[in-house]
């Protein structure tokens, strides 16, 4: 029954239940009309109460389907493994060139799910683990795999593919033949008349020509999409002058460096906006936009050589030059979530004509098309949880997003914290409890989980088992607002002086002008001289 009130309710404001109270107050003031009212007879309480029916339950349909839920969309994805050996660069390398074969989306609810998006989950590189994608195919769920071995042998190799559906995991076709690696597209046109009910693959392929240092690219992509920029660039540059003589190694090298300036201009930002020098970090990024922009002129055709560009834009606070790239991404493919997320560096007038009114509404279509975006569901759900009270509907939500996330990956602390903090908010403290100690499990010696564990008792009034985990915090990181909670714990057992010397390095370490947490440790530091000097009168 819960599931199919959640189904009902959709993404509409209020949900299910708010159309059955439009519905009964509609019934009870027709009901009242025909009592009281002779002119108001039954056929006319008939007629305006199938009326009312029909036009409630019409106008809630539209909103239903103007923002279809997250269970309506649908997923296609590819993921072969190279089946003789312990590397799979093989397997990804596969994986790419059918991926990057395949159209964005076939409608506006069924889309293509590339395999990096999985390298947005804490740790990454679940994603290698075989058991645990098919939990994520499950659990998202992914209707359409394509998946399957690549065995190689010399110049040649064997390919087994199959079609799955999910979340049955049942096999809908199976196919195997052996290919030569210098006629890739042999190999694709076999996958497209196979599998091309199910696929939409492009017209006009370009299939780049297969060379072993692909390996090196290979591990270079996988090192990126883990933010490991610079060891990303070691990789390429380990490889001397095929990564500047193949384009995509350059064109790859620059995302690298693009990324690699932005985290340059994050560490040099001194937040002087009239200081007018370039920078040295400003002068890479112009070069290395200039050199993708050279690519493209030349024909490249490359969405990511688009959004880098669009980055490399945001960056130097050119939002102008950024949204004309952002826009045309958005055109050509709604469902790329980096486009998405850059465009919340706009100001909000800039994306209000894509359907979005607020970069929270942002958030939430990233999570709903890439619901293994962790960083992403912290920083939401961080957001619901400050503005909104515990008892309305967006903590629920937040909640839903991240139970559906916890069942495709179970192992993230933050995320498991998270969900505690809105249990918290919502008084429903052996639920919140539960949630931090599983987070305390998977990352022991955590100062922040500790923290708000201690946090928990002390709302809870169990200040034993408070004080404990306060003590705990900042043994593992000196956690400074467990300071604060440790001196108003010691002044209310009278311990006067124990709780001046924690509210002292609290102030002692304030955080900024508007640190609340060192006010508040002020304010006991008043409150526990006034009490040592009353205690004082009275010894006299």
């Amino acid at each position: 029954m819960d599931k199919w009130i959640v189904f009902l309710s959709g993404n509409v404001p209020g949900g299910f239940f708010l159309l059955l109270l439009l519905l009964v107050v509609t019934f009870l003031i027709l009901l009242f009309m025909y009592r009281v009212n002779e002119l108001f007879t039954r056929r006319h309480f008939v007629r305006w109460s199938v009326f009312g029916l029909l036009l409630f339950t019409g106008i809630y349909t539209g909103i239903w389907l103007a923002n279809p839920p997250h269970f309506l969309y649908k997923r296609y994805t590819v993921g072969l493994i190279q089946s003789n050996s312990k590397n799979n660069w093989l397997g990804e390398y596969f994986t790419d060139l059918l991926g990057n074969s395949l159209q964005p989306f076939k409608d506006r609810k069924d889309y293509f799910f590339p395999q990096d998006w999985f390298y947005r989950m804490t740790p990454s590189d679940s994603a290698n683990n075989s058991n645990f994608m098919i939990n994520a195919y499950i659990n998202m769920p992914m209707q359409k795999v394509l998946s399957g071995k690549i065995e190689r042998n010399g110049d040649t190799f064997n390919a087994s593919l199959r079609l799955q559906e999910f979340p049955s995991g049942k096999v809908i076709k199976r196919e195997e033949s052996r290919f030569d690696f210098q006629n890739l597209r042999e190999f694709v046109t076999w996958a497209q008349n196979n599998f091309g009910r199910d696929f939409p693959f492009k017209n006009n392929i370009k299939i780049a020509k297969f060379q072993e240092s692909d390996s090196v690219l290979v591990l270079a992509k996988h090192l990126f999409y883990e933010r490991r920029y610079r060891e990303a660039k070691d990789v390429l540059q380990s490889t001397g002058n095929v990564s500047r003589t193949d384009p995509d190694f350059e064109l790859w090298s620059q995302f690298i460096r693009i990324r690699l300036a932005g985290e340059e201009s994050l560490e040099s930002w001194t937040g002087n906006a009239y200081i007018k020098t370039v920078l040295p970090w400003q002068k890479e990024m112009e070069s290395a936009r200039n050199k993708i922009l050279e690519r493209i002129r030349d024909g490249a055709q490359s969405p990511m050589a688009d959004l880098m560009v669009a980055e490399s834009y945001i960056w130097e606070e050119n939002y102008g030059a950024a949204e004309v790239f952002l826009k045309k991404m958005y055109s050509e493919n709604p469902f790329q979530i980096d486009v998405l997320l850059n465009l919340t560096f706009l100001h909000p007038s800039r994306y209000r004509d894509l359907g979005f009114k607020r970069t929270s509404e942002i958030y939430k279509q990233v999570l709903i098309y890439c619901p293994v975006e962790e960083a992403i569901l912290l920083k939401w759900s961080d957001l619901v949880l400050k503005g909104n009270p515990a008892y309305t509907s967006p903590p629920e939500v937040a909640k839903e997003f991240i139970g559906r996330y916890l069942a495709i990956n179970p192992y993230s602390p933050k995320v498991w914290l998270m969900l505690g903090k809105i249990y918290a908010q919502q008084r429903l403290r052996p639920d919140a409890l539960k949630a931090y100690l599983k987070a305390d499990s998977l990352q022991p010696g955590d100062g922040l989980i500790n923290y708000n564990i201690g946090v928990l008792y002390y709302e809870w009034e169990k200040m034993d088992k408070a004080q404990h985990y306060f003590d705990l915090s900042i043994q593992y990181d000196d956690y400074l607002d467990s300071h604060l909670y440790l001196g108003a714990i010691y002044r209310d057992k009278g311990d006067f002086k124990a709780a001046l010397k924690e509210f002292r390095y609290r102030v002692a370490h304030r955080q900024g002008q508007n640190d609340e947490y060192a006010d508040q440790a002020m304010k006991g530091i008043r409150e526990c001289l006034e009490a040592l000097g009353q205690l004082k009168q009275q010894g006299n």
